[in-house]
């Protein structure tokens, strides 16, 4: 009885939000016959999110390069237990109010967007490989009431057939964004274990929102590459 319930209040609200969609969460502009079905944005908004354009992007994190050959200069210094990292915007103008919208003001319908940039990157280039998601702090989730990931991930699985792998888990600790690198590595280690016993893949792509430094996603990596996998790849939304 609970879940067709829930399923009514969905498609309720499905319906109510193709009747009255709202304004863009960009230049607030009236949204009606101007997007895409359920779409925060307007066309022209969406058509402006551009993704990182630069040709030449370091090996290992993924930053556009200006003078460096392959590896930018702060990822020389450091040795990551992941491949590379592929972030598709970077997180500045308004992919950064896009995420911003979503993750702190509850936006929920962004992640249609969100998904549909990784999903097609995840389709083009990574076929066929599963996708280990990064895992929220417990005190994240329940400060905000919802992992903004998690929407991401069901939309993938369901809207684009790709495999979802659930394998990592994190016990509490400090915020990571006030940190510097080193204090972050420190902060993060002892703090990611596996959530269950699996079958090794040979390659996975680890997701996360924000490149920031790296040390999260390196824990995971090691975590993950201790577990067996041999190649993991980190792909993010952007990178700060």
């Amino acid at each position: 009885m609970l879940r067709a319930r829930n399923d009514i209040v969905k498609y309720i609200s499905s319906f109510l939000d193709m009747l009255f969609p709202g304004k863009c969460l960009l230049c607030g502009e009236n949204l009606i016959f101007k997007n895409e079905p359920f779409f925060p944005v307007c066309s022209s908004c969406f058509n402006r999110l551009k993704p990182i354009a630069a040709v030449k992007r370091c090996r290992v994190c993924s930053i556009p390069l200006v003078s460096e050959i392959e590896t930018c200069t702060r990822c020389r210094e450091r040795s990551f237990a992941f491949t590379s990292n592929f972030s598709l915007f970077e997180y500045r103008g308004l992919m950064k109010e896009l995420i911003y919208q979503y993750k702190f003001r509850g936006r929920r319908r962004v992640a249609l967007i969100l998904s549909r940039f990784l999903a097609e990157e995840i389709l083009k280039n990574y076929s066929g490989i599963s996708v280990v998601p990064v895992p929220a702090r417990k005190y994240t989730l329940r400060r905000r009431g919802w992992d903004h990931i998690e929407l991401i991930l069901k939309i993938m699985e369901k809207s684009f057939g790709i495999q979802i792998l659930k394998l990592l888990k994190r016990k509490g600790n400090i915020p990571q964004k006030a940190l510097d690198y080193q204090m972050r590595v420190e902060n993060i280690r002892g703090t990611i274990y596996l959530k269950k016993k699996h079958n090794p893949k040979s390659s996975v792509i680890l997701l996360d929102d924000i490149f920031t430094t790296g040390a999260t996603v390196d824990e995971c990596a090691r975590i993950l590459g201790n577990a067996g996998i041999e190649k993991i790849d980190v792909l993010t939304l952007a990178i700060d």
